[in-house]
């Protein structure tokens, strides 16, 4: 398989300076069920192969956990711009399908619709182009104002996680480029490396 170092070319067709913001709760969580992870080292890589990419923000919750605190600071030192805030628990009486749980639980909770809405519009006179890594359809709306502005619009969205707001709307779909993580995955995927042989020495 291939990876970012190998590309003919950059994969994007970008139009001018760009900014790309990355709900990575969204896109771990989907992926875990689409049986492959992402490397956030190689996804990096790929997206700076286009000149016109000036920023990538990486959007993550903190909680008290020291692995979440030092996944935000790898991803800091890769190149990413952090924006994070507090995990909250809510507690939840029904599971997915609205049936009565036996006993509350507490489930985290951190959404970025605000904060990446908030990124959006203060660069609109900034950049030309935004990409949005995430398939949550509750960002739809703020696309429409991207179309609005003649911006260049892209949703890389993992696999069975696109919401329907990208797609129901006829006017807003024409006005943005889709495109499915799995086309990138032979330039991001995380690869197992097998382990070596074992030694027979005492």
């Amino acid at each position: 398989m291939y990876d970012a170092a190998h590309m003919a070319a950059p994969f994007f067709n970008l139009k001018g300076k760009t900014l790309v913001l990355i709900d990575w709760a969204n896109v771990f969580h989907a992926q875990r069920k689409n049986g492959w992870n992402v490397d956030t080292r190689k996804l990096f890589a790929l997206f700076k192969e286009h000149q016109e990419i000036q920023d990538i923000v990486l959007f993550h919750g903190t909680d008290e956990h020291e692995k979440s605190r030092s996944f935000l600071k790898a991803q800091s030192a890769i190149g990413y711009r952090i924006v994070t805030k507090a995990v909250k628990k809510v507690p939840v009486t029904v599971d997915h399908e609205g049936k009565p749980l036996p006993k509350p639980i507490l489930r985290r909770k951190c959404d970025f619709d605000v904060e990446i809405a908030k990124e959006i519009l203060l660069n609109l006179d900034t950049y030309q182009g935004f990409i949005l890594v995430s398939g949550d359809g509750d960002y739809a709306p703020i696309f429409d104002v991207l179309r609005d502005r003649r911006k260049q619009a892209i949703i890389v969205f993992p696999k069975g996680g696109m919401g329907r707001e990208y797609t129901e709307n006829e006017q807003r779909k024409r006005a943005m480029f889709l495109c499915s993580l799995e086309r990138l995955r032979p330039f991001i995927e995380i690869k197992n490396i097998p382990a070596g042989p074992k030694s027979n020495r005492a």
